[in-house]
């Protein structure tokens, strides 16, 4: 079940990081990935960027979000402006071959921002890059209600020490991740829906409590006017009378405001978050 309990300024709680990080490791298990990452958008935090969601990179994300920004680079950045999934088969062919590139997937460009070549020489225990086997990659974005919603890729496939190859993804891989894009987008797609409706039911909670101390302040300053009309009487010399009376003065005095008003303002940062979400 999604955490909608996160803090207004965590694009992405942490109960969803921890239910996708191990998604990532299972994801990665199967396709003997070096590193499975995925990026989600949360709309209502800024919906231009992607924030990082799950991931099986044991090393610190250089960056914790992507955009649809034309000026960055790299497969992340391609799938999330062109909105169509991507495979290489292998990145040392691609980036010895811009032409083949550029046919396939027009304004690619390949970034090592992870370190995933340096990360693959140490796995391999090889000791130069000239010496790796194919570097592959498969990559799909991730829609909700046919929005674009995030995108899910698997870097360096098939990678394996204890395996002699292949060493690339295939078409078929491709079609296994765009399943699992459809998982992530559900959960995801559910998780923002129970945030729209505690945010629409805290709204409500909201509007009715200060619809009620409106509707409440008219009687209750008449009622303190009444009570001290009474208490400024010389013959009220009932001290019985004279007590009940100051305390429905003061309980007038003091209107809904403190009664409310505590209420009200809990409901409005229940609203920041369920409207962030």
């Amino acid at each position: 079940m999604p955490d909608t309990g996160a803090e207004p300024d965590r694009p992405i709680p942490e109960g969803v990081r921890r239910t996708l990080d191990q998604l990532c490791r299972r994801v990665a298990q199967t396709f003997h990935a070096l590193e499975v990452s995925v990026f989600l958008v949360n709309p209502a935090v800024d919906s231009r960027k992607f924030y990082l969601a799950g991931t099986t990179w044991h090393k610190t994300m250089p960056y914790q979000w992507r955009s649809t920004d034309p000026l960055e680079q790299g497969v992340t950045n391609w799938v999330l402006r062109n909105q169509k999934p991507v495979i290489i088969f292998d990145w040392t062919t691609g980036i010895q071959d811009q032409h083949f590139l550029q046919t396939e997937y027009r304004g690619l460009v390949w970034t090592d921002r992870i370190g995933i070549i340096e990360e693959a020489c140490r796995v391999l225990g090889v000791p130069s890059p000239q010496e790796l086997p194919s570097l592959s990659e498969i990559s799909t974005p991730v829609f909700v209600s046919s929005e674009l919603a995030g995108v899910i890729r698997c870097s360096a496939g098939r990678f394996d020490v204890r395996s002699a190859g292949p060493w690339y993804y295939n078409l078929d891989d491709l079609r296994l991740l765009e399943l699992v894009a459809a998982a992530v987008a559900r959960y995801w797609g559910f998780f923002l829906h129970q945030g729209r409706i505690i945010a629409a039911q805290e709204q409500w909670r909201a509007r009715a409590f200060t619809d009620l101390r409106h509707q409440l302040k008219g009687p209750l300053d008449q009622l303190h006017i009444w009570t001290d009309g009474l208490l400024a009487e010389d013959d009220l010399a009932d001290p019985d009378l004279q007590k009940r009376l100051q305390i429905i003065r003061g309980v007038a005095r003091k209107g809904v405001r403190d009664r409310f008003g505590g209420r009200e303002e809990r409901g409005r940062g229940t609203i920041g978050w369920g409207g962030s979400l």
